[in-house]
């Protein structure tokens, strides 16, 4: 089935957005308890490379786990990492045992292109690597921006990346445009403006959020989406959202969804919050072209 490509993962539980769910924060391991029988239920047990947006333990927490188990050729974190004041126990442990057992952590340039499969034509491009990080406040805005492209289908993977970096982000790519879009910070207040998603026209968006004590996702943010008509598909709601593409259509599976009567409902009839499972032509999304592959709260499984 090709490469499998590991995009973030971390804690989830009461604790919020970024409760301690790892080894390394002293909790829970996620990476044993979610991460690996996600990834062994669909029989894989090996991804070609694992990518971290930012070192907070609700992204990263999960990885030392994953690290040791799936073997991957490479870890992919952004620049900013380098700096003292922004690593995390999480990123710590994790290039601890990257190095350990000799995989090497790369720090990719802004706008390199990991080629992920066929032949090329299924790209992982990173438009942001890294920000000013002066201290643990300023991580989020740190978090490398990576978007998944196949066919004229794209997936854009934020991070929790702020307003401020949404809004540097669309001056330095003209034309950026999302199919999918993980909506960033969990659907936090501080991402997702509304010029982020004038700009993107997203046709579906997916929030990775649990019982939080953060108020995530934000109503404003969820009124915002609603007001674009754009369906929005919660993992505290729907569970794992899984989407398939073959480059030219989406489909969204909730792993609690409702089946639609029809296939064809056009995606903005979803105006709010749905599980409802879906079809729809992708449009145009990414740079004049788009996006292709497989999502869920935890794991982004890029296969060929």
């Amino acid at each position: 089935d090709g490469p499998w490509i590991l995009l973030d993962g971390g804690s989830g539980g009461f604790g919020g957005a970024g409760d301690a769910g790892s080894k390394a924060a002293g909790g829970n391991d996620r990476g044993q308890s979610v991460v690996l029988p996600f990834v062994h239920f669909h029989g894989r047990s090996q991804v070609s490379d694992i990518i971290v947006s930012h070192g907070h333990d609700d992204h990263a927490g999960g990885l030392v786990a994953a690290l040791d188990e799936l073997r991957p050729a490479a870890v992919w974190v952004g620049g900013a990492v380098t700096s003292a004041n922004c690593q995390s126990p999480a990123l710590d442990a994790l290039q601890a045992e990257a190095g350990r057992r000799s995989v090497p952590v790369v720090h990719p340039t802004e706008g390199f292109v990991l080629p992920a499969g066929r032949g090329g034509e299924l790209q992982v491009r990173f438009l942001h690597t890294g920000a000013v990080c002066e201290d643990a406040a300023d991580m989020n805005d740190a978090s490398m921006v990576v978007m998944v492209t196949y066919g004229r289908v794209s997936f854009l993977f934020p991070g929790d990346l702020g307003t401020g970096g949404e809004e540097a982000l669309i001056k330095r790519y003209p034309g950026l445009a999302a199919t999918v879009l993980k909506v960033g910070h969990h659907g936090s207040t501080s991402s997702t403006s509304p010029a982020w998603l004038d700009a993107l026209h997203p046709r579906i968006a997916v929030i990775s959020v649990g019982t939080n004590l953060y108020g995530h996702p934000s109503p404003a943010v969820l009124a915002r989406l609603a007001a674009q008509g754009v369906p929005v598909y919660r993992t505290d709601e729907c569970g794992a959202v899984t989407l398939v593409t073959d480059g030219q259509k989406v489909a969204v599976k909730p792993f609690r969804g409702r089946q639609q009567d029809s296939h064809t409902k056009a995606a903005k009839s979803f105006a709010v919050a749905s599980c409802t499972e879906m079809v729809l032509d992708a449009g145009n999304g990414g740079f004049g072209q788009t996006a292709k592959r497989r999502s869920s709260d935890i794991v982004s499984s890029l296969r060929d």
